[in-house]
């Protein structure tokens, strides 16, 4: 291995498992119940439109190049990143 590929390695692993309060001020709240409510609301829209983006691709046959193939994927995972 390179060292470029091991130090990048160590350094994402320290990014991962040592925690750090800098990063864990990155959180926010909601303004009262509403923002909850919005902010579901934004997480159904965003589904939906994942959903919508995989069908769209399937159903124009785009899904047969291999960009269009990744972009449908990418779309998979936001959808399940999204829930």
């Amino acid at each position: 291995m390179k060292i470029k590929t091991i130090f990048f390695m160590a350094a994402s692993t320290c990014l991962v498992f040592i925690p750090n309060p800098v990063l864990a001020l990155a959180t926010q709240g909601h303004g009262g119940i509403e923002g909850v409510y919005a902010h579901q609301l934004a997480h159904v829209f965003f589904i939906i439109s994942m959903g919508g983006l995989i069908y769209w691709l399937k159903q124009r046959g785009l899904v047969r190049e291999s960009g269009w193939r990744l972009i449908q994927l990418s779309a998979f995972f936001f959808l399940l990143w999204a829930e």
